[in-house]
């Protein structure tokens, strides 16, 4: 999963990725369904952090999220593994909340 920019980077923007299980409820009331937070043994993350650098939109080396215990999930259920993107390097630091694809278990 790479970030961007809605617009070309003026200056490098340092993104870095964390779980955010708070984000599950409300996606689930926002979109009237039932996922599941993906179990934190479950899987890894490699990169969580990336650079959007200056001139460009898009991270050039995105993070990675591997299934590592299969055993961990419901065969059946539809998982939700929501990040929190914690962004710093340009004048006007922000957080942002996304939501990863939905994984099935199965």
């Amino acid at each position: 999963m790479n970030v961007a920019a809605s617009e070309l980077a003026k200056e490098n923007i340092n993104v870095e990725l964390k779980a955010a299980p708070e984000l599950v409820e409300s996606f689930n009331k926002e979109h009237h369904k039932n996922y599941v937070l993906l179990p934190q043994d479950a899987y890894k993350l490699e990169n969580t952090t990336q650079t959007i650098k200056g001139g460009k939109h898009v991270s050039d080396k995105g993070t990675q999220l591997t299934i590592v215990n299969l055993e961990a999930m419901r065969p059946g259920t539809t998982y939700l593994c929501p990040k929190h993107c914690q962004c710093s390097g340009f004048r006007h630091a922000a957080r942002y909340r996304g939501l990863r694809a939905p994984l099935r278990g199965g």
